[in-house]
């Protein structure tokens, strides 16, 4: 039900934020009516989440935090000076350094008595595929929100508003279509076939749309972007499923928040990636073409990659020594 209000935001926002662009305060007009909403959010949380009543003393794990802070930061600067002129070099010593430092992280975490991140969790083969398949699409589903309405503004030459609209069912499925999936795993307490059918619709999708030119047709752009969106709304319920389940239950909370940390990571480092890889192209459609071709082969590796992933049992809770299902750190 959480879905819901983001998808009533993604039925308006598309075509509302075209026409905003399409005013007279310009693209910096989308920044500026972010603010007042961002205020009410704030505002809305402090109000109406109530705090902690129970007082419990936690250990924080204060080296593996700044050693977190330090491997992400050098991994994120590292792919976006790789693309930047004059700064090829120092963007490849950031990337080694990152290496090096989340080799140090998991040292850190191992003699760790609070980790932040338990390697039992970032060693179990269930959840690591899982997370590493949602950051391959990644690389697809941000050259669909970023880079597709460049592509239907400035090499189909149509409207900011346009544009938005064209957008519309895109969004609204990404976010609606999660609530009858979720009812529907609940139902058949089965979920890799949602997870290998969305990952296959993604992959055809993204190939279709590599070969979008300036002549595409206006309802196949629409029709191709919606499968994304359709393709794409069971991911983050599956994801938090699979984060739960396949890890004991003290684990819970670890496991989500790395689910989503990869995810985040994703969000990092992708948009680096892509605009090297526009970047590398002789003109902006030729550029474009080969960012879908990028989500492309991004999606096809989530696919793989879901596909050799054992079906956890929704009914079962997970034990510490479930073999199976736990690979402990050596």
């Amino acid at each position: 039900m959480l879905n819901l209000p983001a998808g009533i935001a993604a039925t308006i926002a598309p075509t509302l934020g075209g026409i905003i662009t399409d005013g007279s305060m310009g693209w910096r007009g989308l920044f500026w009516i972010c603010v007042p909403i961002v205020l009410i959010s704030g505002g809305l949380v402090a109000a109406g989440i109530p705090g902690r009543t129970q007082k419990v003393e936690q250990r924080v794990d204060t080296l593996g935090v700044i050693v977190m802070v330090i491997a992400s930061a050098t991994l994120i600067f590292g792919f976006s000076w790789v693309g930047a002129p004059g700064k090829v070099g120092l963007g490849i010593g950031m990337i080694a350094s990152s290496v090096v430092a989340w080799i140090g992280f998991i040292m850190v975490e191992k003699k760790a008595k609070a980790p932040i991140l338990d390697l039992q969790v970032l060693f179990n083969r269930t959840f690591i595929t899982a997370a590493g398949a949602g950051f391959m699409s990644l690389f697809g589903l941000l050259g669909v929100m970023i880079y597709s309405p460049i592509f239907a503004q400035n090499v189909m030459a149509v409207s900011p508003t346009v544009s938005g609209s064209m957008l519309t069912p895109f969004s609204m499925l990404m976010a609606f279509m999660g609530v009858p999936a979720g009812f529907l795993m609940a139902k058949t307490r089965k979920y890799k076939w949602m997870y290998i059918a969305g990952y296959a619709i993604l992959t055809v999708a993204m190939f279709v749309m590599w070969q979008f030119t300036a002549e595409t047709p206006i309802w196949l752009f629409v029709l191709i972007t919606a499968l994304v969106g359709f393709g794409n709304s069971v991911m983050p319920t599956i994801n938090t499923l699979v984060a739960q389940f396949a890890v004991p239950r003290r684990l819970l909370g670890v496991s989500i928040g790395a689910m989503f940390f990869f995810v985040m990571m994703g969000m990092a480092i992708a948009p680096a990636i892509l605009g090297l890889v526009q970047n590398s192209a002789p003109d902006l459609e030729d550029g474009l073409k080969l960012i879908f071709l990028v989500g492309a082969i991004g999606m096809a590796a989530s696919l793989l990659m879901v596909i050799t992933i054992p079906e956890v049992s929704m009914d079962v809770e997970v034990a510490d020594k479930q073999a199976a299902l736990i690979e402990s750190p050596p």
